[in-house]
C-alpha cells in the first residue's frame, strides 16, 4: 500500500473516532442532542435510585442480623460478596455466611464453602469449603442445586486428592454434629446420609 493509500485508511479511522466521540457525547454538530442528555440524565438518576435501595436494604439486613436472623446474615454477606450497598469485603461475607451457617441456615453453608473454594488460596480452605458443601447436602439442599453442589464437590476432591477428601469428610461430619446440636437436629444426621 503506498503513502496515498495510508494517509486514506488513517483520515477515514480519525473521522470515525471524531464521530463516535460526538455520538457518545450526546451531541449533533456540536449541540446538544436532548434525548441522548435525557437518556444520560435518566440512566444516572436510576443508578442513583439502586444504590440508595441497596444502602437502604443493607441497614436493614444489619439491623436484622444484630437481631441473631440468619437469613439476614446470609443475605448481607451475599451484599459484601457482591459489594453491593456496601464496599465488597470478602472476611466479612465469609464471616456472615459462617454465622448464618452455624444456625443451621442451608444458603448459608453452600455460600461459606462456595467463597472458600472460589475466593481463597489459603491452604486448606479447600478441605474446608468441601467440608461445608458437603454439610449443606446433609441438611437439605434444593433439588434444583442438589447436582451443581455434588459436581462442585467432585471437582474440589478431583483437586485436594484421595488423603484430604478423606480429611474434608471428616470435618463435615463434625460440622453436621456440631449444627445438629446447636439447631436440635437428631444426632444421626450425618455427612454420610447425603449420598442417599
Amino acid at each position: 500500500m503506498n503513502i496515498h493509500g495510508r494517509s486514506i485508511i488513517y483520515g477515514v479511522i480519525v473521522c470515525a473516532c471524531g464521530a463516535l466521540a460526538t455520538a457518545h457525547a450526546g451531541s449533533i454538530d456540536g449541540r446538544v442532542n436532548p434525548r441522548a442528555y435525557a437518556r444520560r440524565i435518566s440512566s444516572n438518576d436510576s443508578e442513583q435510585m439502586i444504590r440508595n435501595e441497596e444502602l437502604a436494604v443493607a441497614r436493614d439486613l444489619k439491623t436484622r442480623v444484630e437481631q441473631g436472623d440468619a437469613a439476614a446474615m446470609n443475605g448481607l454477606g451475599m451484599m459484601y460478596a457482591l459489594g453491593r450497598g456496601v464496599d465488597k469485603n470478602y472476611e466479612v461475607a465469609r464471616d456472615l455466611f459462617r454465622r448464618a451457617a452455624l444456625q443451621g441456615q442451608v444458603p448459608g453453608m453452600v455460600n461459606v464453602g462456595l467463597l472458600y473454594d472460589r475466593h481463597t488460596n489459603q491452604p486448606g480452605h479447600s478441605i474446608s469449603a468441601y467440608a461445608w458443601l458437603r454439610a449443606a447436602l446433609s441438611f437439605g439442599v434444593p433439588d434444583e442445586d442438589r447436582d451443581a453442589i455434588i459436581f462442585r464437590l467432585g471437582m474440589i476432591a478431583s483437586r485436594i486428592g484421595e488423603t484430604n477428601a478423606a480429611r474434608a469428610e471428616r470435618l463435615a461430619n463434625l460440622l453436621v454434629e456440631d449444627i445438629g446440636q446447636r439447631v436440635g437436629f437428631p444426632k444421626d444426621r450425618s455427612a454420610d446420609s447425603a449420598s442417599n
